[in-house]
């Protein structure tokens, strides 16, 4: 079967993450990161052109591996490009094609939901142009909201939408999204899956975030009882609880993506799932959202 998981890559391109503890990496680590995501069945990548140099970092990687052409790509527009100009989008794609050294884009994503605004003037007859040119197979956007997750899946030209949901964030399931995203055939991407590395910090060194001791510690209690890394019951959970979505992860070394890899391919033990079904029902606000970190 497939693998339903994507290697994120923001950490090629810069030092990224709130458990980083390695900085950006080499371009000789970052092809062993790429070359292990190979090898565990990995066979998406999700960059964008605001990652530092990721989108470089990725294709030479890729180049050098030789695995250009057996992999699929999704790359997101710069958000603070003009959206209103055709060219400039075309020429910022034809950037991205160029540092992935590829002809043809399986994703392109607005990066910011905001951009969604735009969409009924001339963004979505630009961007569809793209498809139309074959210079891309799938139009996508990153939101932030089940509002716009909604908004953006009822527009027609969006392919895929690309969500936060992990163990303890089920805003989007709640608010029907992946029901709505069934109904319209379109598809789903989980990100934030460890809650942006919230749920792999030590619960007696957060500093500021001590407001999300407790369900750290809630989430660690389960994993040790379920004899699991949190890293396998987050990933674990994601694949049992949205079995059409794919999964977006990211990973600072080999030896992660090797792990995470291995833990996604053991079934979430039916009793561990319900009990983190039942656990995390509602979580605050303050510890879901970022942006109020």
């Amino acid at each position: 079967m497939p693998s339903r998981l994507v290697l994120g890559t923001a950490q090629l391109g810069m030092a990224y993450g709130i458990n980083n503890a390695v900085g950006k990496p080499s371009p000789a680590q970052a092809r062993d990161i790429v070359a292990q995501a190979f090898r565990s069945g990995i066979k998406e990548f999700d960059t964008a052109q605001a990652y530092g140099n990721s989108e470089e970092i990725l294709g030479n990687a890729l180049a050098d591996l030789g695995i250009t052409n057996n992999v699929r790509l999704i790359t997101k527009l710069d958000p603070s490009l003009d959206y209103g100009d055709p060219k400039i989008l075309q020429a910022a794609l034809k950037k991205s094609l160029q540092r992935l050294n590829i002809k043809r884009l399986f994703g392109l994503m607005l990066h910011r939901e905001d951009l969604l605004g735009s969409w009924s003037r001339s963004l979505a007859q630009g961007l569809n142009s793209f498809v139309e040119m074959g210079w891309v197979e799938k139009i996508g956007v990153s939101v932030y909201s089940p509002s716009k997750a909604k908004e953006a899946l009822e527009q027609d030209g969006i392919d895929f939408v690309q969500i936060p949901s992990s163990i303890i964030d089920r805003r989007f399931d709640q608010a029907g999204i992946f029901a709505l995203a069934r109904a319209q055939s379109k598809k789903v991407y989980v990100r934030s899956v460890f809650a942006q590395g919230l749920l792999l910090k030590d619960p007696n060194d957060l500093g500021k975030l001590a407001f999300a001791r407790q369900t750290i510690v809630d989430v660690g209690a389960l994993a040790q009882k379920s004899g699991l890394s949190i890293e396998s019951l987050s990933l674990g959970y994601a694949l049992c609880k949205w079995r059409e979505a794919m999964i977006v992860f990211g990973a600072e070394t080999g030896g992660q993506v090797a792990r995470n890899a291995a833990g996604a391919r053991k079934m979430l033990a039916e009793p561990t799932f319900l009990a983190a079904d039942a656990l995390f029902q509602q979580v605050d606000e303050k510890i879901l959202n970022p942006s109020l970190w």
